[in-house]
C-alpha cells in the first residue's frame, strides 16, 4: 500500500519538526553559515539557478518592498515568486506567487521530495554536527517551488542579515537594500557599521544596487562594498526630489517628484509614510531590472494598478472597528515610532498601545520613543521562547508613561483596552482607538482569530 499522501499542515509540520531558529532567537555556527544552504541546493540540482532573481536585505520594509515589486513585475506579465519572512498565520504566507497563495499540492510535492531525500540530506558532511534548520528548509521547499512553477522571477527577502543569510545562495539580476538600523546586536555586530557589512553581504559582482536613503555610517560602508565588487549603487533620495505623502485609514496616497522625468501619483491600500517609500524603492528597481532584462510594458499604469491591489497583510491592519483595532508588526524604535506616529495622525481621541517585544528586543528605547504618545499602555506577553517576559517591558514603560498596566494575557489586556474606551469622556471627543504591536508572535494571535488566511485579503 503506498503511504498517504502529506496534507499541507502535515508537511509544513515535519519541517516544523527541525531546529527552528526564528523562535527560540539562538544562531550560532552550526545554524548560521553558508555552506549549509550550498550543499542542500547541490544536491536537489541548484534549483535557485531555474529562475531569476531579485534579492532584498535590510532592518525594515523588506517584506513590503518585496511584495511591490513582485507586484509590478506580476502586473508586466511575469509569472512572480515571492519568498518573504516571517509568515502572520500560515507558513504557506511565505512562499507564494505575487502574494496569492499556490495550490496545496504545489507546497506538499516540495516538501515530499524534500522528505525522501532526508537520509541523503542528513549524510552531508556540513549537517554532521547539526541538522537543517527551519528557515534552510523553507528556503529550498521556496526555490523547489519556484522552479517547477516555471516562475520568469522570483522576489527573494532575506531572513537575517545577509552575508550568511541562507538566501544567499542566489545571484540576482540586482540587489535592494531598505533602511538598516541596529538590530539582532548578538549576531549582526553591535555597531551600524558591522550591521551594513552583514546586509552589504548580499552585493555581488557587478550586479546593481538599489537602496533606501541611509545612515551616513551605513552608507560608507555599501559604497565601500559596491565598489569592491564593482556594483552600482543607487540611492533613493539621489532619484527622488520631493515626495508629498498624504495617509488615512483607508490607504497612502503619495506624489512623486523626480530628479529626472514626469511627477507621478500612486495610492496604496496599507496606511503609512513608510509604505510610500517602500512603493518608490520597488518603482526604481523595476525600473532598472526592465532596462537591464529588456521588459517594454513596464508604464506609470501598470505600476498604478500594480500598487493600487499590493495590499500587505499585517502591516498597520485594522481588525476592529468601533473602536478602531491596529496591529503592527513593528519591533525596533524607528519601526515602532513610524506605527505611533501614524496612528497618531490617524486615529482621533484617546488612543491605547498593547505592547509586547521578543527578549532581544530594545524594548527601553522603544518606550522612550512612543510611551508618551498614548493615554495609556497595557503591557503584555505572547507564548514562545521568545517572548519578552512582559515585566521588563512594563518597567521600561512605566518610567515613560505611568499609566501602564501589566496584563499576560493579549485576550485579556485587548478586553481592557477596549473597557477604557468604553468608558463616557469629555463631550464631543472622538472614540480612540488601540494600537497593539511590539511583536510578530503577538500580533499573529489576533489575526488568526480575524482572518486564518489573511494573504489573499
Amino acid at each position: 500500500m503506498s503511504p498517504k499522501p502529506l496534507s499541507v499542515h502535515d508537511a509544513f509540520q515535519w519541517i516544523e519538526s527541525f531546529y527552528n531558529s526564528e523562535r527560540t532567537g539562538i544562531y550560532d555556527g552550526r545554524t548560521y553559515r553558508l555552506d549549509r544552504m550550498e550543499e542542500l541546493c547541490r544536491l536537489f540540482k541548484e534549483p535557485q539557478k531555474s529562475f531569476k532573481s531579485i534579492h532584498v536585505a535590510g532592518s525594515k520594509g523588506k517584506s513590503s518592498t518585496a511584495r511591490y515589486i513582485a507586484s509590478i513585475l506580476t502586473a508586466c506579465g511575469m509569472k512572480t515568486g515571492l519568498y518573504t519572512s516571517p509568515h502572520l498565520t500560515d507558513y504557506r504566507e511565505r512562499i507564494s506567487l505575487s502574494g496569492s497563495l499556490f495550490p496545496d499540492e504545489t507546497y506538499t510535492n516540495a516538501v515530499e521530495s524534500v522528505k525522501k531525500k532526508k537520509n541523503a540530506i542528513l549524510k552531508l558532511p556540513v549537517f554532521a554536527e547539526a541538522p537543517p534548520t527551519v528557515f534552510e528548509l523553507l528556503t529550498l521547499v521556496s526555490f523547489l517551488i519556484f522552479r517547477d512553477e516555471k516562475c520568469d522571477y522570483a522576489v527573494i527577502e532575506t531572513g537575517l542579515g545577509g552575508r550568511l543569510d541562507a538566501t544567499n545562495v542566489i545571484t540576482p539580476r540586482i540587489s535592494v537594500l531598505t533602511p538598516i538600523e541596529k538590530e539582532h546586536t548578538d549576531i549582526l555586530g553591535n555597531t551600524l557599521a558591522e550591521i551594513a557589512f552583514e546586509k552589504a553581504g548580499i552585493i555581488k559582482n557587478n550586479v546593481p544596487v538599489q537602496s533606501a536613503g541611509q545612515d551616513p555610517e551605513v552608507k560608507a560602508v555599501l559604497d565601500e562594498v559596491g565598489f569592491k565588487r564593482n556594483s552600482e549603487i543607487s540611492y533613493l533620495p539621489d532619484s527622488v526630489e520631493k515626495t508629498d505623502i498624504e495617509i488615512t485609514l483607508e490607504g497612502t496616497r503619495f506624489t512623486a517628484e523626480p530628479k529626472i522625468g514626469q511627477t507621478e501619483t500612486y495610492t496604496l491600500p496599507n496606511t503609512g509614510e513608510v509604505f510610500a517609500e517602500n512603493a518608490l524603492l520597488a518603482i526604481l528597481t523595476v525600473r532598472q531590472l526592465a532596462a537591464v532584462d529588456l521588459i517594454d510594458n513596464l508604464s506609470v499604469a501598470v505600476i498604478g494598478k500594480a500598487l493600487a491591489s499590493a495590499f500587505i497583510p499585517g502591516r498597520f491592519q485594522i481588525i476592529g472597528r468601533s473602536p478602531t483595532v491596529i496591529v503592527d508588526p513593528a519591533h525596533t524604535p524607528r519601526s515602532v515610532k513610524n506605527a505611533a506616529d501614524t496612528f497618531k495622525k490617524t486615529v482621533k481621541g484617546k488612543r491605547i498601545l498593547i505592547f509586547a517585544a521578543a527578549k532581544d528586543k530594545k524594548t527601553e528605547e522603544i518606550a522612550a520613543a512612543v510611551a508618551r504618545q498614548f493615554s495609556r499602555v497595557i503591557v503584555t506577553s505572547f507564548d514562545g521562547f521568545r517572548s519578552g517576559g512582559g515585566e521588563r517591558d512594563f518597567e521600561a514603560f512605566s518610567r515613560f508613561n505611568k499609566k501602564t498596566a501589566f496584563e499576560p494575557d493579549p485576550d485579556s489586556a485587548l478586553k481592557k483596552a477596549e473597557a477604557l474606551l468604553a468608558k463616557k469622556g469629555k463631550k464631543g471627543t472622538e472614540e480612540g482607538g488601540i494600537l497593539i504591536t511590539g511583536s510578530f508572535y503577538l500580533i499573529s494571535r489576533f489575526l488568526k482569530q480575524e482572518d486564518p488566511c489573511s494573504l489573499d485579503s
